[in-house]
């Protein structure tokens, strides 16, 4: 995806900065100046589509913190219910048992996995909390960071 954007950009960038030629000529009345290479433009594009994809991840760690927070509002409060939510995958020592962002999941046979899960993948985890304090997963979905599985 974050390859299929840079080539997108640079499709639509090409055109603009003239492919591979000079940038900007001089004004009329301005002392001649060297053009800038193209090099420096693919640099500053780049940086440019970096800071966008790094602001873009940001926006979903928000997210994924406040849905947390909501899911953690609903165990506290002992409230049965399906959740879903998302972080950073964890081992806890125990067969049949991952952590998600710190909060403590159930696999059962019943459990469908997404890729493989392996402690420090992100995953998206669909589970069920049950009146014993418990949350037993549905659904996980591990993902790395390049997002794929």
């Amino acid at each position: 995806m974050k390859n299929l954007v840079r080539i997108t950009a640079i499709a639509l960038l090409l055109p603009i900065v003239g492919g591979t030629s000079a940038l900007a000529a001089p004004a009329k009345n301005s002392p001649a100046t060297a053009p800038a290479p193209a090099g420096t433009a693919w640099q500053h594009m780049q940086i440019a589509l970096e800071q966008a994809y790094q602001a873009q991840i940001s926006v979903v760690d928000r997210l994924e913190q406040a849905r947390l927070r909501q899911v953690l509002a609903l165990i506290k409060a002992g409230q049965p219910a399906e959740v879903e939510f998302a972080g950073t995958l964890q081992q806890t020592g125990t067969p049949g048992q991952w952590a998600v962002a710190g909060v403590v999941l159930h696999q059962t046979r019943a459990t469908v996995f997404e890729g493989t899960p392996t402690a420090g993948l992100h995953a998206h985890v669909r589970a069920q909390f049950h009146n014993d304090r418990t949350l037993e997963v549905l659904h996980m979905h591990t993902v790395t960071m390049t997002g794929t599985t």
